[in-house]
């Protein structure tokens, strides 16, 4: 268990004072249920994820926690979407020479719950927001290959456009492995309905 950080009222963009209260493994079930809604694995679910419970102006809330590379949470519930701290980039290196890119870590679990096999034999990163890919070039330069799984969306399309062009040989466009579909996400429900 993480020991509860100090809480000094940190400031946010938006101007609200929050604090993580407590750090644990994923037990809560309404957090549970809400994964499950979404048609994630929860086995892969507790090795990438943890349950945080904070406090905004002093109200308490919990949900699910994605840690990025600054140490920082993505709080995911059925009613929230947020950052506690600052907006960063996840990077999972297992040595491979390959990297996937995803904009969520619920598409990252959407994929390794559709292909587990897959878990140890690729480096990942998620964006946690598209804006992180310009911090990346450095990063990409480790790999022979580079794979994106953005969104199929305008964004996602513009980005993963820009990024093959500028990466060429190295960059490949994975999206059609979840065609028709928003996201890897939105393609595993779909294909569990």
């Amino acid at each position: 268990f993480d020991p509860p950080q100090k809480c000094d009222s940190v400031k946010s963009k938006k101007q609200n004072s929050y604090c993580i209260k407590t750090v644990q493994p994923l037990q809560n079930q309404i957090l549970i249920h809400y994964l499950k809604s979404r048609k994630l694995n929860i086995e892969i679910c507790k090795m990438y994820l943890d349950e945080v419970y904070y406090t905004i102006n002093q109200k308490k809330y919990f949900g699910v926690g994605f840690k990025n590379d600054k140490n920082q949470y993505e709080i995911r519930n059925k009613y929230a979407k947020l950052c506690l701290g600052k907006k960063w980039f996840t990077h999972i290196k297992n040595q491979a020479n390959h990297v996937i890119v995803f904009e969520s870590w619920s598409d990252f679990i959407s994929l390794l719950t559709l292909y587990p096999e897959l878990e140890k034999s690729q480096d990942y990163i998620v964006l946690n927001s598209l804006s992180m890919l310009t911090k990346l070039d450095a990063i990409f330069q480790n790999y022979s290959e580079i794979m994106f799984a953005l969104d199929n969306d305008e964004a996602g399309s513009k980005a993963t456009k820009l990024y093959v062009d500028r990466w060429q040989n190295s960059l490949i466009d994975i999206r059609f492995i979840y065609p028709n579909s928003k996201d890897i996400n939105d393609f595993l429900c779909k294909s569990n309905e």
